[in-house]
């Protein structure tokens, strides 16, 4: 069953992060989860060779800096995270590499983590420290929507999860998983898998060709997934770039959550995330990586 017993909210106090606060604060209430609030101050100790003495801060002075934390992310927590379970944190160090290790150390179970692109490139940046927190954390990792568009994005109705699926073995249990997610969301559940090779508007009779029997192919992978699964939903299937089709089905049904899994290509840069980032940069909504 789908839990979220312990969820970690990295507050860096920007924008992006007062705006995530209220989905955080109802995430948790609807789990009945631990909060905590990490601020993570990214400084570079004494002690290392080789590096500017102008960028290393001494022990007191990082005392000092972190007391200034933690007064400000008490404050953020009274004006913006009005919870009654929920802890106040301040760490020193890279930022990913914090957040993961206090992931470990702590048994969280969900990372809610704000995006924020930068000036003219926002839709087509990733900040590092989330590219690295989907890379690296055991656990799902929640992204607020990335794009320009995410602002001004109707409220849907009624809640809608869509599910990005790559058909693979691995893709039962995210199907299940997202199944169980959207019964606690109180979300209908929608499922799309986007076959890259297949020109979708095409009329030429040999691209026809094609798509028809790689639609056909990706039906019975589907049957095969969802038997597995134990979940009665229809597949949306589409082709062309994964993750526009993806966010364009969102923005279609006014997705309110997009879920996906963190899958591995295994190439020689192996371990490189396959698809994840583009979907976060790309989505209307927020997406949660499994």
């Amino acid at each position: 069953m789908t839990e979220f017993k312990h969820i970690l909210f990295p507050v860096d106090f920007s924008a992006a992060c007062i705006e995530a606060a209220p989905q955080v604060l109802e995430m948790a209430r609807l789990f009945n989860s631990r909060l905590t609030a990490l601020h993570v101050l990214n400084i570079v100790r004494s002690g290392y060779i080789d590096l500017d003495a102008s960028l290393v801060w001494l022990p007191e002075e990082i005392a000092e800096m972190k007391s200034a934390g933690q007064e400000h992310l008490n404050r953020f927590i009274r004006e913006h995270l009005n919870y009654e379970t929920i802890r106040s944190v301040v760490e020193d160090g890279e930022p990913a590499s914090v957040i993961t290790s206090f992931v470990e150390r702590e048994k969280v179970e969900l990372v809610m983590l704000p995006t924020r692109g930068t000036g003219r490139f926002r839709r087509y940046m990733l900040g590092s420290v989330t590219a690295k927190v989907l890379y690296d954390c055991p656990c799902p990792v929640w992204t607020s929507a990335h794009t320009e568009q995410a602002g001004v994005q109707e409220t849907p109705a009624s809640p809608l999860l869509l599910c990005a699926t790559n058909l693979e073995p691995a893709g039962a249990t995210l199907l299940r998983w997202a199944s169980e997610l959207a019964v606690k969301l109180s979300a209908a559940l929608r499922v799309i898998h986007v076959v890259p090779a297949v020109e979708e508007e095409s009329k030429n009779p040999g691209a026809v060709a094609v798509r028809d029997y790689l639609f056909e192919k990706a039906r019975e992978k589907w049957n095969r997934v969802r038997e597995e699964a134990g979940v009665d939903v229809d597949l949306c299937l589409a082709g062309g770039d994964i993750a526009r089709r993806v966010a364009a089905e969102a923005a279609r049904n006014k997705a309110s959550t997009v879920a996906i899994a963190r899958g591995r290509l295994n190439k020689p840069f192996g371990g490189l995330r396959t698809q994840a980032y583009s979907i976060v940069r790309e989505s209307p909504c927020p997406v949660i990586a499994m």
